[in-house]
């Protein structure tokens, strides 16, 4: 299964789309800022997978979703209810305290990944294309999974 990553697009949903042409992935996930972005996403792409979560953008300051794609549990946030940007603590132990093998976070517009206690914490970074787009892809198969960072 792959599954491509966006998050704070910030109202330039144009090369998400354009993105999701070309990779053509089993599913999507949006983690925040703006979430009006991903209606375009769903005009487009009618069928295909969308999971959300809002961002402090979006005026939800509780938005945390737990979901499960290709067997593995994935926690899904925007980052700002565990204080990202002062530090992943606060997140690390969110993570282990759900006992969830992904955590997928945004907020900060940087991209990140970190396996810790056995738990994968990607960020995919900012895709508002303001000092460039930034996603991820996350592929889940028999062998676990594995991700890559992209910048365009």
């Amino acid at each position: 299964m792959k599954i491509t990553v966006f998050s704070d697009s910030h109202r330039h949903s144009g090369k998400m789309i354009d993105r999701l042409l070309v990779s053509t992935p089993d599913a999507v996930i949006f983690l925040g800022d703006i979430l009006e972005d991903t209606l375009d996403i769903r005009s487009v792409f009618p069928g295909l997978p969308l999971y959300t979560v809002a961002g402090n953008c979006d005026y939800s300051y509780d938005d945390v979703k737990e979901i499960r794609l290709g067997g593995k549990r994935f926690l899904l946030c925007h980052g700002h209810q565990f204080g990202v940007k002062m530090g992943l603590e606060r997140l690390y132990a969110e993570g282990v305290r759900r006992k969830v093998d992904v955590v997928l976070f945004g907020h900060t517009h940087t991209q990140f990944a970190e396996t810790r206690d056995g738990i994968l914490y990607l960020n995919p970074g900012s895709a508002s294309g303001f000092g460039g787009f930034r996603y991820a892809e996350i592929t889940v198969d028999e062998k676990g999974v594995s991700y890559a960072l992209f910048r365009e």
